[in-house]
């Protein structure tokens, strides 16, 4: 079994026994303290070492108070972590302040101070945690679009995509553009009712089951740009794709086949 990595927080205090008392209430929470004393030193570190899980940041510091920080390391070019930041006054408008300019949470150093302050850290990470899986659900979901993009767009079937309430025809591999004999500019300006000459209620009430039962194969007459006919086999089934739900329909030109039969 592989043990999971300690993450780091920075403590920026310039008081060293408070940084010490932080520090302990750091490690019960489950994580690495790391102090120092000072803005510069602070910046100093997090150029030098890996990025910690989050900084508890002193608003008044021997050389510059949590403001200036925040504009020094900003000028650095770097992203500066998660942090929230730590007071001996409970002043509204700094909370609001530092609230703006990207803290987590405003903490008055008052009497229970170190009793709250492991509430606020599981309070926090969890919000770190909620926005992780956030961040990795959108980032598989891109991939997911981005490699389908890539099937549909370069699969040699013919394959088109449908909004199933008002029948347009929202995307069009390039085999589905060669088929039926439109500019793609032109396809995808059309109604899959334009193409199918069967009548419309029938073509409607065939995408509403698509949507009710998931999957639906039917055989229909598509109509192409030079005119001509085509019976087709029309595979069909309801995904969501790009933030919403279609029909995406594989196509197959069964013409010659019903041809062979009659």
């Amino acid at each position: 079994m592989i043990d999971k990595k300690i993450e780091t927080i920075l403590i920026v205090e310039d008081d060293p026994g408070l940084a010490d008392l932080i520090g302990e209430k750091v490690e019960e929470c489950g994580f690495l303290p790391a102090c120092v004393h000072s803005g510069k030193k602070a910046i100093a570190w997090l150029k030098s070492n890996e990025a910690p899980r989050l900084i508890i940041l002193d608003f008044s510091l021997p050389d510059m108070n949590a403001r200036d920080f925040i504009s020094d390391f900003a000028a650095t070019g770097r992203e500066l972590p998660p942090f929230i930041v730590s007071t001996g006054q409970g002043d509204e408008r700094i909370a609001v302040e530092m609230m703006k300019m990207g803290a987590l949470d405003y903490i008055v150093k008052g009497t229970h101070f170190l009793d709250l302050l492991p509430g606020a850290l599981q309070k926090v990470n969890r919000e770190l945690e909620r926005e992780e899986q956030r961040l990795l659900a959108e980032k598989k979901l891109r991939e997911s679009e981005e490699s389908y993009r890539s099937q549909f767009e370069n699969n040699s079937t013919v394959m088109l995509m449908i909004d199933p309430d008002s029948t347009l025809i929202v995307d069009a591999n390039n085999a589905a553009v060669s088929f039926y004999g439109y500019p793609r500019d032109k396809l995808l300006a059309m109604r899959i009712t334009d193409i199918n000459i069967n009548p419309e209620s029938t073509v409607r009430k065939a995408m509403q089951t698509v949507v009710l039962q998931g999957c639906l194969q039917f055989e229909f007459i598509h109509k192409i740009a030079d005119g001509s006919q085509h019976n087709v086999m029309v595979s069909a089934s309801s995904i969501r794709f790009k933030g919403r739900n279609v029909i995406h329909s594989i196509i197959t030109d069964v013409t010659a086949r019903k041809q062979a039969e009659k």
